[in-house]
């Protein structure tokens, strides 16, 4: 496996080493951060005009990286084995519409332009984000706590206000169970898996004693009690694990002082959102967890089904699937339980995943989560110093805790949790495997 970053000068002469001074490149950057935080607020990106946006917004941030390229006469290039992955998904499902295999030709159309938004997302991250000076990787994870701060703000006051309107304004059609701008509330805790990790590793970037210490602990303090709030067992179990595995990364590195205290802050930080939880908590939260507890079985059973039914689709299809986004239309064939409700997704990436793209699919998931899971365990190995050791390191937990998740519910197939997914990945692929993390203008460092 390799990580190469390559520059490919137009004119050497020209050449610029720190090429994302260039406006151009700031931007992009500003354009896709700005796409990933306008998301989640149009109701998760779900509606068509907002998965369209989405897409636009993110095609235009290619479009302004490409410019800034140009401008500065030097394409500078992350190459990640990761991409040649996506490129034969893209692939994949673009077969499956042009031959026709797919039960749904319009889903798989749709699957198909917003796989190309989520690759553009990925692979922009890992270009932007390389070379990046520390001040921006500073003024990214502020931006990361005041979102997460803001957002868990909103969710709760509005849970407490009035619970079944988006905005106090918007019912949703199909009923739900509304938590901040999500009609469902499993959702939320999706973006928020995604979301804390980083914020928590901007906080860990800062310095000792800092202005913002605090604060940001705060704002993590209440996006952890938000989580726990929403009722999302699935998303509470993700977010439980994305905290063990900073506190182990913690204990490895627990060697001095300093190194005690940061562990001690973290228990103590979690005590508090557990205990800010029972307080605001009204009661049908922990009666949801009693009722797991006391029947896991019967809470677990329907999703179970579905991913039963899913795998039977798989064998109807074994290469290549009933063709992506083409769930719905497919499961009603295969489906062994009654109910009068449509049932669009299987509740498990995973199954949904087999079900419609087959083993063709499969293989190309396993091959990215082993090289996914390479650069997250060759990021662990290195000296977590600064915000963007930290950054990328969160990242690669935030992915972590959308995997957990992706076992019981969806989410990777909710736009605006699938953008904030794919940027993180995109920060995990552009960590070289091998080799130093300096760069000359005019090399090439790859294994």
């Amino acid at each position: 496996m390799t990580t190469a970053l390559t520059e490919l000068p137009l004119l050497e002469s020209q050449m610029i080493a720190a090429d994302h001074r260039s406006p151009w490149l700031t931007a992009s950057g500003i354009a896709l951060v700005v796409t990933l935080i306008m998301a989640p607020l149009a109701f998760g990106a779900v509606q068509p005009w907002a998965w369209a946006s989405l897409c636009v917004l993110s095609g235009g941030a290619l479009v302004l990286w490409a410019i800034g390229c140009a401008a500065t006469r030097c394409i500078r290039l992350v190459v990640s084995p990761m991409y040649a992955v996506l490129l034969l998904a893209l692939l994949l499902v673009a077969g499956q519409l042009v031959f026709g295999r797919t039960a749904d030709p319009i889903g798989t159309r749709e699957s198909l332009i917003k796989l190309v938004a989520y690759s553009t997302i990925f692979f922009l991250a890992g270009q932007l984000s390389t070379d990046l000076p520390p001040r921006a990787w500073g003024r990214l994870g502020l931006t990361i706590i005041t979102y997460v701060f803001a957002t868990a703000v909103f969710a709760i006051v509005q849970f407490f206000s009035n619970p079944h309107l988006i905005y106090w304004a918007v019912k949703p059609r199909w009923g739900g169970y509304v938590f901040g701008p999500y009609v469902n509330h499993n959702h939320y805790a999706g973006l928020l898996e995604v979301l804390l990790p980083l914020a928590i590793g901007a906080v860990l970037a800062l310095p000792e004693r800092h202005a913002l210490n605090l604060a940001g602990a705060f704002a993590v303090l209440i996006g952890l009690a938000s989580v726990l709030l929403c009722g999302s067992r699935g998303g509470s179990i993700a977010v439980i694990a994305e905290l063990a595995i900073f506190l182990a990364i913690l204990l490895t590195r627990a060697s001095s002082e300093s190194g005690r205290a940061t562990i001690l802050g973290a228990l103590t930080l979690a005590a508090l959102a557990t205990a800010l939880f029972v307080w605001l908590d009204p009661g049908s939260v922990l009666n949801r967890w009693e009722h797991t507890a006391s029947a896991p079985e019967v809470a677990a059973e329907t999703r179970f089904t579905m991913a039963a039914d899913s795998m039977r689709m798989l064998r109807s299809s074994l290469i290549s699937g009933v063709g992506a986004g083409a769930y719905e239309v497919a499961y009603p064939r295969y489906q062994s339980w009654v109910t009068d409700s449509v049932v669009d997704h299987a509740h498990n990436d995973y199954a949904e995943l087999l079900a419609e793209t087959g083993l063709a699919g499969g293989l190309l998931l396993l091959a990215f989560l082993c090289m996914f899971f390479c650069q997250a365990l060759y990021k662990l190995r290195r000296r977590l110093v600064d915000a963007e050791g930290w950054m990328r390191t969160a990242a690669a937990i935030a992915c972590c805790g959308l995997f957990i998740h992706s076992f019981t519910d969806f989410n990777l197939h909710i736009p605006a949790n699938a953008a904030w997914f794919s940027a993180a990945a995109g920060l995990v692929a552009a960590v070289p495997v091998f080799g130093t993390d300096s760069h000359s203008a005019g090399a090439m460092h790859s294994a």
